[in-house]
C-alpha cells in the first residue's frame, strides 16, 4: 500500500510539473501573443540572424496594458541565444498604454551559429501592469516564471 501510495505521489508530481502546452497563439493576462513569422539572414562569419516577429493584441475590455519581455531562442545542438538588446533592436516591441482591442507587432532578434536549427522560442515577462499604474507590475499571470513557449517548427521559415 506504501509503495502505491508513493508511486501515485510521484507521478502526480511529473505530470503537476509538467509545462504548459505550447501552442500558438498564447494567452497571457489579457494579452493573445502571437509569433508570425520566422527569418533567418547570414549575420557574420560563421552566423546566422534569427528575426522572429510578434504579435500582441490587448484582449481586455476594461484597462490599457503595459508590459516588457526578454526573449530566448533554444536551437539545434543545445545552443540557447538571448534576443539582442532593445538598444541594437529598435523594432523590438515595446507595450505602453495599449488600449483594449489595439495591437501592435515588433521583432526579437538573435545571432546563432550558422547551421543550428532553430526550434523554440521562448518570451520571458520583466513586467506586467494592466492600467499601465506608474510603480510597476500588477503582478504576473500563472507560468509566468517559466515564460510563453513556441515551438517554431509549427511556424514557416523564410530567408
Amino acid at each position: 500500500m506504501t509503495c502505491r501510495l508513493l508511486s501515485a505521489l510521484l507521478l502526480a508530481g511529473c505530470v503537476l510539473s509538467a509545462p504548459p502546452k505550447q501552442k500558438n497563439p498564447q494567452k497571457f493576462g489579457h494579452l493573445l501573443i502571437e509569433v508570425t513569422s520566422l527569418k533567418t539572414a547570414p549575420a557574420y562569419e560563421r552566423h546566422q540572424e534569427v528575426i522572429v516577429k510578434i504579435r500582441f493584441k490587448n484582449i481586455g475590455t476594461k484597462l490599457a496594458l503595459c508590459a516588457e519581455f526578454t526573449a530566448v531562442l533554444k536551437a539545434e545542438f543545445g545552443l540557447e541565444v538571448p534576443s539582442l538588446p532593445r538598444v541594437l533592436d529598435d523594432e523590438s516591441p515595446a507595450l505602453s498604454q495599449l488600449l483594449p482591442g489595439e495591437q501592435t507587432a515588433g521583432t526579437f532578434r538573435f545571432t546563432l551559429k550558422a547551421g543550428a536549427r532553430p526550434l523554440e522560442f521562448i518570451l520571458v515577462p520583466r513586467s506586467y501592469n494592466e492600467g499601465c499604474r506608474r510603480g510597476g507590475s500588477t503582478g504576473f499571470p500563472i507560468f509566468a516564471p517559466l515564460g510563453l513557449r513556441f515551438v517554431l517548427k509549427e511556424i514557416p521559415l523564410s530567408e
